[in-house]
């Protein structure tokens, strides 16, 4: 299987997590964290992700053992959405988030601080095929046959100014099509298959695993925005909050280790991570082995996090461009 991407080992990325952060002669509360290589004091956490196959990793991470290896008590609960698990994050309520990338560089902008730490799923280069799980549908007799028909249409999408609507954007704009003349319609993603269905929109843009359910249920696709980026489209980071950091480097750094150990497992083990998929959804396993999984490697894609700022800052989804750099300094990154 091809695989163009990082996919460090865990001992090699340990020595990338220590290089992060420049040689200052203070060095960062990451680098800080980093340097802890003794076992850790036994630590309970909670992480809020997806119950679904994008989130994998960390489950199937939990299930091997890589935590407790680490020291740490992991609990996994459900992520409602980005600014839900970073609101977690900073009352203290959990320790970890899973969170889109968007908004996370939004509550840096709002001063909220928080820390990058690594990557939670790329798309356009999956584990499986050279594409990505994302993409836009219109039923089978729509007139539309091109994302640039969606011109004066409305798009489905699971949030207003989020990650895929910055994606839709993009991909107007590629395709020649105005974005302004386009309306997008918040739906949840549970809903999206039905919400075409229904008539409410006139297109979805969706994800795993209901790009799967839109074509079992004959829908056609009409686009795949991920894939009118430059650069790998980096979908969704894991992140703590600067004060958890600071107070707790120890765990962080055991954090770190058992999270590269389980995203590299699961590049490795694609498998497993389906069968983890099935026992935390509600999914039959035929559907699970049709989904796409997505990049799992460590390592965050700055330079994808710099062009979605660029597109959200442009088409008013961003106030302003956030310092790139500054924001992920403390994270893991792929190159």
């Amino acid at each position: 299987m091809q695989r163009p991407f990082l996919a460090f080992s865990s001992a090699a990325l340990l020595l990338l997590i220590t290089a992060c952060g420049g040689s200052t002669d203070t060095p960062s509360p990451a680098d800080a964290a980093a340097s802890q290589t003794g076992p850790c004091t036994p630590t309970s956490v909670k992480v809020a992700t997806l119950p679904a196959l994008d989130a994998a990793p960390i489950y199937l991470g939990k299930k091997k053992g890589f935590f407790t290896d680490e020291g740490i008590d992991l609990t996994v609960g459900p992520a409602p959405g980005g600014s839900a698990t970073i609101a977690a994050v900073i009352s203290g309520e959990n320790q970890f988030a899973y969170t889109a990338t968007l908004p996370y560089m939004q509550a840096r902008l709002n001063g909220l601080p928080m820390v990058a730490l690594n990557n939670a799923q790329w798309q356009v280069k999956s584990v499986d095929v050279a594409a990505s799980n994302g993409h836009i549908f219109v039923k089978q007799d729509s007139p539309v046959q091109s994302i640039a028909d969606l011109q004066g249409k409305t798009i489905g999408v699971n949030a207003l100014k989020g990650l895929l609507q910055v994606a839709a954007t993009n991909a107007l704009v590629k395709a020649g099509a105005d974005p302004d003349k386009v309306t997008f319609v918040e739906v949840p993603f549970p809903s999206t298959v039905d919400a075409l269905a229904a008539g409410q929109v006139d297109a979805i843009f969706t994800g795993e695993p209901y790009t799967t359910l839109a074509k079992r249920a004959g829908y056609r696709k009409v686009a795949d925005p991920y894939l009118t980026f430059t650069h790998p489209f980096q979908s969704a980071i894991y992140a703590t909050s600067k004060k958890y950091l600071q107070d707790r480097p120890d765990a962080v750094a055991c954090f770190q280790r058992a999270l590269i150990k389980s995203l590299n497992y699961a590049t490795e083990h694609v498998d497993e991570a389906r069968e983890t998929t099935a026992e935390i959804t509600q999914l039959t396993p035929d559907v699970i082995a049709e989904m796409t999984a997505p990049h799992w490697a460590p390592g965050i894609n700055v330079d994808s996090a710099r062009e979605q700022a660029e597109v959200a800052v442009k088409y008013g989804m961003l106030d302003k461009m956030p310092d790139i750099d500054e924001i992920f300094a403390d994270a893991v990154r792929a190159s």
